[in-house]
């Protein structure tokens, strides 16, 4: 109990501290105020704080995302003395923070050859030697950073969520990092290529290197301690998207056979059964997100190369909270004017990894209107986009199909009665796709 208190008071006075920052109090007189107490934090005293910061940041109607990661920033820079002398823990070789903290001597290795690039292309400033090698530092750093950062989004972030609610909040401040570090390592090369301005590339390059850095150290200081302590490292290795086996349905619609498996899943427009259900799921050319009438993620089709990575850890959480803090707002938006009926459909349409991916988000409603939850749809359609002129169906020999052998199109919804709009009226096109 003792223990517990004195801890509480290391927290408010390091919340304190962390307030006066950001009432501008960023001089040495404030920290020499509260330097016994700073030389003191652990990695829990200081996530605490930072939980409590950005908590408090994210609740306005316009969170100031840059002062937030400012403050953050000057505030574990002040912790420094005692976030090195609490240590790292010792994780089981095979546990996935392991694997995390070996990751980081890989990034630390790709981020030194960057460094080294750029010294010796600002040697040569204004001509193009070293541009090549500097390029390829960089496309070699981004990949495995990247793949480390979906990592840590899809495993690490939403396993603190659960077990510690109330110490989460740092995870979102680092996702807003984790895609500042990624959109200006992709913004230099796109100057690179281009001959862009070198003060433009050089300040670039210094922001991209800086916040890798320091992502690297919060995750080794204060991120993997505090999931270590609270969640525990028993979980589901990192790099799985998988689902485990789900239970067999049994809500209404499923027809039970009396054994261990469902029955065939019946419809007015005929049935399937889960293999199939599963298997259609798996194969569709777009992803699916489900989130419930609460708001959490309820299901995700786990299609082999999703636009969007998933992981089993989403299931259950806040929608909001599977995005960075830049777009938790227009998450919120979206999902309240489809649950309030001034929206049934959401659309939006973005480049990535050059190509286009189209996202769009359906209200779900049952048969009386009522509000089920949403459903995000999301597809790379730049081969969609790339298509040109047609390509038809033709039976086996190569014939030309005759007008009479096409496909009939089908009725128009609302429009026909049964019976009606089944022959192909003269000059109409053959249904689309064939």
């Amino acid at each position: 109990m003792a223990e517990y208190l004195e801890n509480q008071t290391l927290t408010s006075r390091l919340e304190a501290y962390a307030q006066g920052l950001g009432q501008g109090k960023n001089t040495r007189s404030h920290f020499d105020d509260f330097q016994d107490d700073l030389s003191q934090a652990g990695p829990y005293e200081v996530n605490t704080v930072i939980h409590r910061i950005v908590d408090q940041e994210l609740s306005k109607p316009e969170p100031d995302l840059l002062g937030l990661k400012t403050l953050v920033a000057r505030f574990i820079r002040a912790c420094g003395t005692g976030l090195e002398q609490s240590g790292i823990p010792a994780y089981p070789p095979e546990s996935p923070l392991a694997t995390l903290s070996r990751d980081h001597r890989t990034l630390q290795s790709h981020l030194a050859r960057v460094s080294a690039a750029i010294k010796d292309w600002a040697t040569n400033r204004g001509t193009r030697a070293g541009i090549p090698e500097l390029i390829q530092a960089l496309e070699s750093a981004l990949t495995p950073l990247k793949n480390h950062y979906q990592t840590l989004q899809n495993e690490v972030f939403p396993r603190l969520e659960k077990t510690a609610p109330d110490h989460h909040r740092c995870v979102q401040l680092m996702w807003t990092i984790q895609d500042d570090v990624l959109g200006w390592g992709n913004e230099v090369l796109g100057l690179l290529k281009n001959q862009g301005d070198f003060h433009a590339i050089n300040t670039t390059l210094g922001r991209f290197i800086l916040d890798a850095r320091s992502l690297i150290y919060r995750e080794e200081r204060i991120l993997f301690p505090v999931v270590h302590q609270m969640a525990g490292f028993t979980w589901q290795s990192p790099g799985t998207t998988r689902p485990a086996t789900p239970e067999p349905h049994t809500a209404a619609g499923w027809e039970t056979t009396g054994g261990q498996s469902p029955g065939p899943f019946r419809t007015p427009t005929g049935s399937l059964t889960a293999q199939q259900l599963q298997a259609i799921f798996k194969t569709l050319p777009v992803d699916i997100t489900v989130i419930d009438s609460e708001d959490r993620v309820q299901y995700f089709s786990d299609t082999p190369d999703r636009v969007f990575p998933r992981s089993p850890g989403i299931i259950g959480r806040k929608v909001e909270d599977c995005h960075p803090p830049r777009s938790m707002h227009r998450v919120r938006s979206i999902v309240d004017d489809l649950k309030s009926r001034r929206k049934d459909k959401v659309q939006f349409w973005l480049n990535a990894g050059g190509t286009k991916v189209l996202i769009e988000y359906y209200a779900l409603r049952d048969e009386e209107g009522r509000y089920l939850g949403t459903m995000e749809c999301s597809q790379n359609i730049g081969p969609i986009q790339a298509l040109s002129g047609e390509k038809r169906l033709e039976p086996p020999g190569g014939e030309n199909l005759q007008e009479d052998d096409s496909p009939q199109a089908p009725p128009s919804h609302g429009a026909s009665s049964p019976g009606e709009g089944r022959s192909r009226r003269p000059g109409q096109p053959p249904e689309a796709g064939v």
